[in-house]
């Protein structure tokens, strides 16, 4: 990995899809695994919220760094502007072919503020669920993506931990 940090808990990694994530690893409590619908799940060796999917934005490179840039220079001129708060009490089975994950809701302030960043490259950019990938099967190297409204809607089912 090649990440580059953009403050002390935000990152991202030019060589794997260029995601700006904020770091919650040490917010997470420990995650046990589990079965779900006959598939193991594995907690992570780290835990992170994607703020701006910037590698799946555009498919030119000089918009991408643009976005990546002007992020950054918010972030780093505003380094308290984004917060995570905590999990939300709804969980997500995902699936994408082999992979299957879990996610968790995530309660973070300030995700408008870079909305409107990047709305200033990316007119019609509208975030996905802010979510933590709790946990994964084996054939999932990160977590399956979820970066839209019709993401969620294809890929996950909302499923009550209780039950599991």
């Amino acid at each position: 990995m090649t990440r580059q940090n953009i403050t002390e808990k935000i990152w991202y990694d030019p060589d794997v899809k260029s995601y700006i994530m904020l770091d919650v690893t040490e917010d997470i409590p420990e995650q046990k695994p589990v079965v779900i619908d006959g598939t193991k799940l594995l907690p992570k060796s780290e835990y992170h919220c994607t703020l701006v999917p910037a590698g799946k934005l555009s498919e030119d490179p000089a918009i991408v760094a643009r976005v990546i840039e002007d992020v950054a220079d918010y972030l780093r001129y505003n380094s308290q502007a984004v917060r995570f708060i905590g999990l939300a009490d709804r969980y997500y089975i995902c699936k994408d072919g082999d992979e299957v994950t879990l996610i968790a809701e995530a309660t973070l302030v300030g995700l408008g503020g870079l909305r409107k960043i990047v709305q200033q490259t990316i007119p019609d950019y509208a975030p996905a669920l802010p979510h933590v990938t709790l946990l994964k099967n084996d054939e999932s190297t990160y977590g399956i993506g979820i970066h839209s409204a019709m993401d969620l809607k294809k890929l996950c089912r909302r499923v009550n931990l209780d039950d599991v």
